[in-house]
């Protein structure tokens, strides 16, 4: 019985901190960059206005974000964290709005977030700025 405790203690140990250490890596690659849109494509039922060329994006390690347009019809800035599942929540200035963006991708060239709504999914794809 000893032995079965002790492994299930073991992965839940191994998951936390590779959950941590995940955390860790995203935080340090948002914050490292200012990113540029490269795509902003939408599937599913609604209407789409995609990011102007050139829209840009910076995390703060402070838990600050800014964005050179308006995100979302919403804002060009306000704060952000990581969640427990490692979606970045964004949330709005001036406004009790908020959302939570997937992380598809993250690397210190490339960020891929994708957004979920009732009839469809928002892709947004940035670049490190140069």
């Amino acid at each position: 019985m000893m032995p079965i405790v002790l492994f299930f203690a073991f992965l839940i140990f191994a998951n936390t901190t590779s959950w941590a250490q995940d955390k860790l890596a995203t935080r340090e690659w948002l914050t490292s960059q200012t990113w540029v849109i490269k795509q902003h494509r939408m599937t599913g039922l609604g209407f789409h206005n995609s990011l102007p060329k050139g829209t840009q994006l910076y995390f703060s390690k402070d838990g600050t974000w800014q964005s050179s347009e308006v995100i979302e019809d919403l804002a060009e800035g306000g704060t952000w964290q990581i969640d427990q599942k490692g979606d970045i929540i964004l949330k709005f200035i001036n406004t009790s709005e908020t959302r939570s963006f997937k992380v598809l991708t993250i690397n210190q060239k490339s960020l891929q977030l994708s957004l979920k709504k009732t009839w469809a999914t928002y892709t947004f794809e940035w670049i490190a700025k140069d």
